[in-house]
């Protein structure tokens, strides 16, 4: 138990670490409406509850102040309308604001560049370009 114990702790240290730290940036750049007003993303879902499996792709407003509010939200709505176990709520909530914290810091660390005629954004690293 012990050796799983200090893993796990670790884990959980450096995943906080990383939320503090893309708060921080986003706070910097003004807060989210302002830093990523009109930048869609795509969430990629892949969540297995015991023996089911959920892969899905939904595209997601970065510059959303609510996201932790509207994932809960949508994760419910999502959850009912396919008829998915209870477990599955949590599970998608979680993964789409994990997935918005990472995308929110990565772009502002790497930066990021608007097309002005068609509101698409640039991204010069072309493992974050994947999700744009």
């Amino acid at each position: 138990l012990n050796l799983f114990q200090s893993a796990i702790s670790k884990a959980i240290r450096e995943q906080l670490q990383e939320h503090r730290e893309a708060a921080n940036l986003i706070a910097n750049a003004g807060g989210a409406k302002a830093a990523f007003e009109g930048v869609r993303v795509m969430i990629k879902l892949d969540i297995s509850v015991g023996l089911l499996q959920l892969i899905d792709r939904l595209e997601w407003d970065l510059g959303e102040e609510a996201t932790e509010k509207l994932a809960i939200s949508f994760a419910a709505d999502y959850v009912r309308d396919l008829a998915l176990p209870e477990e599955f709520r949590t599970a998608i909530a979680i993964d789409i604001i994990e997935q918005v914290c990472h995308l929110r810091r990565a772009l502002l660390l790497v930066g990021f560049q608007r097309d002005d005629t068609t509101g698409a954004i640039r991204v010069n690293d072309p493992d974050i370009q994947t999700f744009i």
